[in-house]
């Protein structure tokens, strides 16, 4: 795997799994040789990282984010103009 698979790997990983640590997260990537085998190892209890923080935590960060994003585009929304319907 090139340095570049590498980065886009450990990068899908920490997206996947934000209650893990990036440093544990390629070091498994690294022994494993695959995001495919490390999902596997963390879904079959094998992977040996511990989560840098509860997974409540990540839902709350996630659904901040989600109504951030809400936000953002109903204002973007709200600033395009409507066209008059033609019938």
């Amino acid at each position: 795997m090139s340095a570049e698979e590498q980065a886009q790997a450990v990068n899908q990983l920490v997206d996947m799994f934000p209650q893990y640590s990036r440093h544990d997260l390629l070091r498994e990537l690294q022994e494993r040789g695959s995001a495919q085998n490390v999902v596997e190892s963390i879904f079959l209890g094998r992977f040996q990282g511990l989560p840098v923080r509860p997974i409540d935590e990540v839902d709350i960060a996630n659904n901040n984010q989600r109504d951030n994003q809400d936000n953002i585009l109903q204002q973007h929304n709200q600033n395009i103009p409507q066209l008059p319907r033609q019938e």
